[in-house]
């Protein structure tokens, strides 16, 4: 054997072997026309084929007999169809599949695998030659393993810097030296050397000498059957890799080996990991004194400290994302041999291959992620017969889509099968006792489907060996919950189901909302967050009552069930039905919708953090909203673990301990399930919309004014400093990274006298569109609950939104794109037009569910001469379209009640509504996301938020220009 380093290079480069194999394999019997697609077919079977090889040489040269015989007879049938060229058949890919599979076997047991019997597989592949051969299979033989001094893949021309020609020695152990040249004594000699080695492992196994490989010249002269030497097409991780160099000496180009790469331990990184939570603890802790304690000079020197802290966070963070094409890519495999074992015609189809999480992480959805797609192809997707007379095209579609978002990844798992039967999975919980009648009386068909989830619960009729639905659902959900994501199955029947994971992008550091519940602080991680409502005087009565023994909130025009933290902390035994009503009468009476206890009602505050598991929310009464921080999830002491309302600790700024939340737990504690309640009377007084409030940040830029941003719109706020900004063209700027940020000033915006500030400043940037550019603040005040009329604005001009009292001082609300845009000496000509060219007012309605962005747009159509309705949610707009008519609908797509896909697609199915134009605006800005949009049968696409972009489509749509 050769020495440890070498095996597990081979090791690694063997796994993407396999895979570039499995894959190729997958893809070739995809392939329909041989002729019209023979440039991929030939594609396909070199790169299998050159797989093969390499994996077959690399094996010959470190002595794994059986591994190289296997390849070998593999080889024969690969190189075989090359010739041709062909698609194998069903038999031929099947056998092929089996000889993988045996070299799977084999590498997960490589220190033994020459003890593992491969005759069979071997005697079954070298007759399959021979029987195309029109020959009769010969006696079983297993080729000779490849000597080092006789191998011949290929021929490598290189320099080499040795202090002597003793190199040359080293040079036969790896292979024949066919030519050796002096190019300068006792320093450099050139080699021309035949090897079975990629060009890789030889620059690994001359490790320590500089080494410059001038040509690779394929084939041999000298030995028999020669064949290429091939290039791994996602090369090891290696210590030396070429890079160009122009050799004074020969005048031609060589390469170098640099140090672009190493290996590093997965324990390594690990402990890195930890490391730089360590200091992200001291950071946080560094910040708070600074914030307190500090001078000048101490809050700069924190402010420095948070950002490199973040910067080598996030390095650190990269170091161990890897691309979920590592799982991925094994999914086709399944699916071919699902549907070949059940007579299905199954199409599988991949978005998202490149989206990269942790590692820890990616390991851990495997096993989830099979058991759905082995579950969409079983019970899923229908046999062709049975698609065919039900109106489908006999081959099912099986979709999985990932995709980033801010801080969690999203994977959907889909197929256009027969659905689940929500009626049936009630029958069957009634059956077993899991629900009563009552129970199921008050369920959607989305809760039975729920159902499913729980342990034990199955619908098969008889047992599978590829799945069964429902056998395992209960053990996935709880491997996504225990990385702190959720799981969610959405189905109709004949259009089948889609099963949806939301999963954080690290186990490690998460942002989470601070919250204080009597003396203590808890943590929410933000993955669960949806807002936080802060409730003032009399919004507590009329927003919060109590439906059928359960306190629920009107949210969004929607019922939403509350829990109050207090109360779970007080009770260690999950709520029943009797315990829910028990504390609903104790905060409330019989004669109002909520009991004064003590003290003014005008002087009542109530926070209330609206979270989510999934595409489900319920509302979290908490003492005291405090603020975002980073944190390190830390275990659990053992005498808490068995407490399952809490995920992990960490250690806060202050030193101090705090116990993050687990959301989920804290559901399953306080509520049967989570679910929107309907309302008891339409007329209820109780009830009145309040959805105008939001979270807006106060600030003041260098003048008496205060003004004010919707929290929604911000992405991100940097400290910084005098000395950091530079001019340039006119302009003020900032780097933050490597990236300059240009600097917009309110006051030469607004046309006020600024005053400057010397020391820290603060540079709030917009959340939507990629502007380069942030709003320069002198001081922050801090976030606030407004409640927001702009009809009847004191104060009108271009780029303010509007004026509203916060607190008790009036408050501006300027238009951060605006600004943003006249910093950056955008061009605004295009953002209006000819009002002339308006024949008559045209009516539009925007439907979003963000006051402040709603507001947003409807300023904009206004300024254009429009008339402009709203509404809220999907569902409020169709039933204002059927009501009144309107020129064009503009619409969100994330909206609760009813999202922006499903209002479009009712809209499109109406035969008064059916050609009334429609633009959706959101922040899902995707290829995909636009796709969807689009085949839903949105007109146009925007991303939130390009303001060209949207007057072009507005002009556009009434041919306005």
């Amino acid at each position: 054997m050769a020495d440890e380093e070498l095996i597990e290079s081979f090791r690694i480069e063997s796994e993407e072997h396999l895979e570039s194999i499995e894959k190729e394999l997958v893809s070739l019997e995809s392939i329909e026309d041989p002729v019209a697609q023979e440039e991929e077919l030939r594609e396909r079977l070199n790169s299998a084929f050159r797989a093969a090889h390499s994996l077959k040489g690399a094996a010959g040269f470190l002595g794994f007999n059986n591994i190289n015989s296997v390849t070998h007879a593999m080889e024969n049938i690969l190189g075989e169809l090359r010739d041709i060229p062909s698609c194998p058949g069903v038999e031929c890919a099947n056998l092929l599949f089996d000889a993988h599979d045996a070299l799977t076997k084999l590498f997960e047991e490589l220190e033994e695998s020459d003890r593992i019997d491969v005759d069979d597989i071997i005697s079954r592949l070298d007759a399959h030659v021979a029987q195309s051969n029109g020959k009769s299979a010969m006696p079983l033989k297993t080729p000779a393993p490849v000597q080092k001094q006789n191998a011949g893949g290929g021929i490598f021309k290189f320099k080499i810097t040795a202090a002597d020609k003793s190199v040359f020695a080293e040079l036969q152990v790896l292979g024949n030296v066919i030519k050796s040249v002096t190019v300068e004594k006792g320093k450099k000699y050139e080699f021309t050397l035949e090897t079975v080695l990629e060009k890789d492992l030889l620059l690994l196994a001359l490790d320590g000498y500089e080494v410059g490989i001038e040509e690779v010249i394929t084939g041999s002269s000298t030995a028999p059957n020669p064949e290429p030497v091939i290039e791994s097409n996602k090369p090891v991780l290696k210590k030396k890799q070429p890079a160009a160099k122009k050799s004074a000496e020969a005048g031609t180009k060589i390469v170098k080996p640099m140090e672009s790469s190493v290996r590093v331990p997965v324990a390594l990184l690990g402990e890195l990991m930890s490391l730089a939570g360590e200091l992200v603890l001291v950071r946080n802790q560094h910040l708070r004194w600074a914030s307190e304690n500090g001078d000048h000079k101490a809050r700069d020197i924190s402010s420095r400290l948070d950002t490199i802290t973040t910067e080598l966070q996030t390095s650190i963070l990269r170091t161990r994302m890897q691309p979920l094409d590592k799982v991925l890519s094994r999914l086709p495999r399944i699916v071919r041999d699902i549907a070949q074992t059940l007579g299905k015609k199954i199409k599988l189809e991949i978005t998202g291959r490149e989206v990269e999480v942790d590692k820890a992480i990616l390991e851990s959805i495997v096993d989830p992620l099979t058991h759905l797609l082995r579950n969409s192809c079983d019970h899923g997707v229908e046999m062709p017969a049975e698609r065919v007379a039900s109106g489908k095209n006999d081959t099912g579609i099986v979709r999985v889509v990932a995709q980033q978002e801010s801080g969690h990844i999203s994977i959907a798992i889909s197929d256009d099968g027969k659905g689940i039967d929500p009626h049936k999975i009630a029958s069957i919980a009634l059956k077993k006792g899991i629900v009563s009648e009552k129970e199921l009386g008050s369920m959607s068909d989305q809760d039975k489907i729920a159902l499913i989830m729980l342990p034990g619960f199955s619908t098969a009729e008889s047992i599978s060996n590829i799945s069964g639905r429902g056998v395992g659902m209960d053990v996935v959900k709880s491997a996504i919950e225990k990385l702190g994501g959720s799981f969610e199955i959405k189905s109709e029947i004949g259009l089948g189901t889609t099963f949806m994971l939301n999963l954080p992008l690290t186990l490690a550091i998460i942002q989470s909302l601070v919250i204080a519940e009597g003396a203590n602080k808890y943590l929410i991680p933000r993955i669960n967050l949806e807002e936080v409502i802060n409730l003032v005087g009399s919004d507590v009565a009329e927003r919060i009552k109590a439906v059928n023994g359960q306190e629920v909130l009107n949210y969004h025009n929607s019922l939403l069930q509350l829990v109050r933290l207090s109360e779970v902390f007080d009770s260690a035994e999950p709520f029943d039905t009797k315990k829910r009503e028990e504390i609903t009468r104790k905060y409330h009476d019989a004669g109002s919708c909520l009991e004064v206890m003590e003290g003014d009602r005008d002087s009542q505050m109530l926070d209330i953090a609206v979270v989510r598991i999934g595409q489900k929310r319920f509302g979290l009464i908490i003492d005291r909203a405090l603020e975002t921080e980073e944190i390190v999830v830390k275990p659990l002491h053992s005498a808490q673990s068995g407490i399952k309302i809490f995920l992990g600790s960490t250690i806060m700024g202050d030193g101090s301990v705090a116990l993050i939340l687990d959301i989920d737990g804290i559901a399953k504690h306080a509520l049967s399930e989570i679910r929107y309640i309907e309302r008891d009377h339409e007329d209820d007084e109780c009830l009145i919309h309040s959805e105008s409030t939001q979270k807006v940040l106060s600030f003041s830029a260098g003048s008496r004014d205060k003004f004010a941003l919707a929290l929604s719109f911000i992405r991100r706020i940097y400290t910084i400093t005098s000395e950091d900004i530079n001019e340039l063209g006119g302009k003020e700027f900032v780097m933050i990274g490597n990236k300059s940020i240009t600097l917009a000033r309110l006051g030469k915006i607004f046309g006020y006298r600024e005053k400057m500030t010397e020391g820290e400043q603060y540079l709030i940037m917009p959340r939507y569109g990629s502007y380069s550019c942030g709003i320069v603040a002198s001081q922050i005040h801090g976030i606030q609950d407004a409640l927001i009329d702009f009809q009847d604005s004191m104060l009108k001009k271009e780029g303010i939104l509007g004026t509203s009292l916060l607190g008790k001082e009036l408050t501006i609300y300027p238009d951060i794109y605006y600004v943003c845009e006249k910093a950056l000496g955008a061009d605004a000509s295009g953002l209006t037009f000819d009002k002339k060219l308006l024949t008559q007012p045209k009516r539009v309605l925007v439907a979003e569910d963000t006051p402040f962005f709603r507001q947003l747009v409807k300023s904009y159509l206004v300024s254009d001469a429009m008339i402009v309705d709203t509404a809220v949610n999907g569902r409020e707009a169709l039933e204002m379209l059927d009501k009144s008519d309107y020129d064009l609908l503009l619409s969100d797509i994330e909206m609760p009640v009813m999202n922006g896909l499903e209002l479009i697609r009712e809209v499109r199915s109406s035969d008064k509504l059916k050609h009334m134009p429609a633009i959706s605006l959101t922040s899902l800005n995707t290829e995909e996301d636009k796709q969807k949009c689009l085949d839903a049968g949105y007109d146009t696409y925007l991303a939130k938020l390009n303001r060209e972009e949207f007057h072009d489509s507005i002009k556009k749509i009434f041919r306005l220009n």
